[in-house]
């Protein structure tokens, strides 16, 4: 949560929301790319530039990324020790960490913004860099809407953002622009003036759509040195129209702009849609952004989403960006919905336009975005066709995910072993790991207990230093109300570990056996007929297939009580094989076993992997 109240939540997958406070919905956000070109996430509302610029506010309690790895969810009370120990240049670190001095000859240089009405903007950002790419900053602006800086002669790149605030008679306005300038030639200011600018909008077919805003992303890209370029954000919401100014004659960088609009159906609608746009260009400002849209040039998604077991609430998050390169800062609109239920989801289908999926649902932790009981589900790299479509969000069957682990060492020379592990997950077309399970992790060494820790999602435990073979067990329940699958599972790998590197840390790749069944939904499986089962060795993040020298695999009908052996036809780390449930078998679980080509075993169980219908 920022000072203001304004939430921001980071998914999984990297991207990101926010959610004004209550009565601030029309305020809107600076996102700006840092000038290192890091993928830090900053969200400063509007209304909070000009204390920050002022020095009456703290930049480094916006700073989203510095705050999360920190520890810190509530950033107006997170100790000043807890914050991001880098200078800042108004919003943005300062890349550098100089004050710098100014020369003799340096010039006074001035930016004057001015609204479509003429007047002086509401809230104001601007930064600058040379042509060069050789130094970064960033314009104080001041109560007449002007900001000064001392330039040494040269080329410069001037990235601006400006907004007049809504009223309860009119629209606001947010102005986005880059312009180019030279110091030394006579020019010792810039005006940039929005009635030169064009509107940036979007209009769908369906009459009751709903507008809720928009993020929009717009910068210039080296084509020299990919190290080197300028980009902003920012997020309008739903009461602000948006303005772009003309393109600037910057031949030796690459421009774009991507604007990602979202439109719902009227709450409470019987026919429940969303459109999630994602429109502009690269290599160039688009000539009109004025957009307009029928639902056959889109791809008319028909989502099923399915519960496990129990109906939650919860939400999708949709992220579309360019497929060469992304150009957004990855904020994407939360939308709520039902678990099980039909949502229609209506995309922009181009091939240079790839989609993220993020969906959660269950039971949140008081006061925040985090699922405590419930799923997660991501799917990355969708490219849609237009036309009509179908997708399941929840399918099964629940097997092992493979875990997230490293090892490292810290200052005081002890070691460590931690991590993510995902004792209830799906690959059938999906990413999708439940969450709410309890339990114990161990790690062993040479068969002797070396140490132990409780929890099985994330943990950490001391390991030894020395090289040798290790084996990291765990024992998970899952203690949730939200599903009934996965209800226990038993993961253990034993795997070599040599000298700590240099950097003094280690990914492992712990391998799992993931289980696919074409046609699950929601966990369960049409048990009348055989069940014909894939199996894959799968390790890393990303995950990847890995070959295997061995695997084995035995399912239960009775909860784990007894085990059968089911043959299976390998070839490397993928294998298939064919179930024949008993007529009254309610749940399947099921056991793999398998040695990696680097001699890592790997072995887990999970009880009720799917249910037979």
């Amino acid at each position: 949560m920022l000072p203001t109240g304004d939430r921001v939540t980071v998914l999984p997958n990297g991207n990101a929301s926010i959610e004004p406070a209550e009565g601030r919905e029309d305020i809107g956000f600076v996102t700006p790319q840092a000038f290192d070109g890091s993928d830090e996430l900053i969200a400063v509302p509007f209304d909070m530039v000009d204390d920050i610029e002022a020095g009456l506010e703290d930049p480094r309690r916006y700073n989203v990324t510095r705050l999360l790895g920190a520890g810190q969810t509530d950033a107006g009370a997170a100790p000043a020790s807890a914050l991001d120990d880098r200078a800042y240049t108004g919003l943005l670190p300062d890349p550098t960490g100089e004050s710098g001095t100014v020369a003799d000859e340096a010039q006074k240089f001035s930016v004057i913004l001015r609204d479509r009405t003429g007047g002086v903007p509401d809230d104001s950002w601007a930064m600058w860099a040379t042509r060069d790419g050789s130094d970064f900053g960033g314009f104080a602006i001041d109560a007449d809407g002007v900001g000064s800086e001392a330039f040494m002669p040269g080329d410069y790149i001037i990235v601006t953002q400006f907004r007049r605030a809504p009223t309860d008679t009119e629209r606001g306005e947010l102005v986005l622009g880059i312009t180019p300038v030279t110091v030394g030639d006579g020019q010792g200011q810039l005006l940039v003036d929005a009635t030169t600018a064009q509107p940036v909008s979007a209009e769908v077919e369906r009459d009751d759509a709903v507008y809720v805003g928009a993020p929009i992303s717009y910068g210039a890209l080296s084509r020299k040195d990919e190290s080197f370029g300028l980009a902003a954000s920012a997020v309008a919401e739903a009461g602000s129209d948006i303005y772009l100014m003309p393109e600037p004659d910057l031949p030796e960088f690459e421009l774009s702009l991507m604007y990602q609009p979202t439109f719902l159906s009227p709450e409470g609608s019987a026919d429940p849609y969303t459109y999630n746009l994602a429109l502009g260009e690269l290599d160039g400002f688009p000539a009109d952004t004025e957009y307009a849209f029928t639902d056959d040039e889109l791809a008319q998604v028909e989502t099923h989403l399915h519960d496990l077991g129990a109906a939650v609430r919860g939400h999708t998050c949709d992220y579309g960006d360019f497929v060469e390169r992304q150009t957004g800062i990855g904020l994407c609109r939360r939308v709520p919905v039902a678990f099980p239920s039909t949502h229609t989801m209506l995309y922009t289908a181009e091939p240079g336009i790839s989609w993220e999926h993020s969906a959660k649902g269950g039971i949140y932790a008081e006061g925040t975005q985090r699922i405590v009981d419930g799923f997660v589900d991501d799917r990355t790299g969708v490219v849609y066709e237009p036309g009509r479509t179908e997708r399941t969000v929840v399918k099964g069957p629940f097997s092992a995910g493979a875990p997230v682990v490293a090892r490292s060492a810290d200052e005081a020379g002890g070691h460590l072993i931690g991590g993510l592990l995902y004792p209830g997950f799906s690959v059938g077309g999906e990413s999708l790991a439940q969450v709410g399970f309890d339990g114990t992790m161990s790690l062993s060494r040479d068969g002797r207990l070396v140490s132990e820790t409780e929890g099985v999602q994330r943990f950490v435990m001391d390991m030894p230093a020395e090289p040798g073979r290790y084996t990291l067990a765990a024992e998970s329940v899952f203690s949730g109300t939200t599903s009934v699958f996965a209800a226990a599972s038993s993961q253990s790998w034993s795997f070599d570990v040599g000298e700590m590197p240099e950097e003094g840390y280690e990914y492992l790749d712990l391998p799992v056996v993931s289980l696919g069944i074409e046609g699950a939904e929601g966990g369960w499986v049409d048990g009348d007929e055989p069940v014909e089962v894939t199996l894959q060795a799968m390790a890393g993040a990303p995950y990847a297939p890995v070959e295997v020298e061995s695997m084995t695999f035995e399912v239960s009908y009775d909860d784990g009580r007894t085990w059968r052996n089911v043959a299976i036809e390998r070839d490397g780390g993928t294998a298939a094989g064919v179930l024949c449930p008993p007529r009254r078998a309610e749940f399947v679980s099921v056991r793999m076993t398998a040695v990696d080509t680097a001699g890592t075993e790997v072995a887990h169980t999970t009880i009720r992997s799917f249910g037979l219908a």
